[in-house]
């Protein structure tokens, strides 16, 4: 499957792709979002609050927390980065996509 930086970067693509589908598939995929599918939401919503950090120091204690809920997976610090740069695809496709309809 590549590198580790080849994995990353897919995990861009799959951020962009998922924004897409449930624009496109929204009638029956939204309550997904919700219940089964949160790290398309909980993660870009942690990237986007990260400058709450220079008011609360203690907003980065979610990451390590993070880390402590994928402590049964072989690599749970890998899981985060992974789910951040997830993150940031889904957030790169939703500025995109209010860039091209505004």
């Amino acid at each position: 499957w590549g590198s580790y930086g080849d994995e990353l970067k897919r995990m861009i693509v799959y951020g962009k792709a998922r924004p897409r589908l449930y624009l496109k598939h929204y009638k029956t995929r939204l309550h997904y979002l919700l219940t089964q599918d949160s790290p398309t939401l909980l993660y870009p919503l942690l990237i986007l609050g990260l400058p709450v950090a220079f008011i609360f120091p203690w907003y980065l204690l979610l990451f390590p927390a993070l880390v402590l809920k994928n402590i049964r997976d072989p690599n749970p610090v890998g899981i985060v980065i992974k789910h951040i740069f997830y993150g940031w695809g889904v957030i790169l496709e939703l500025a995109y996509q209010i860039r091209k309809y505004v």
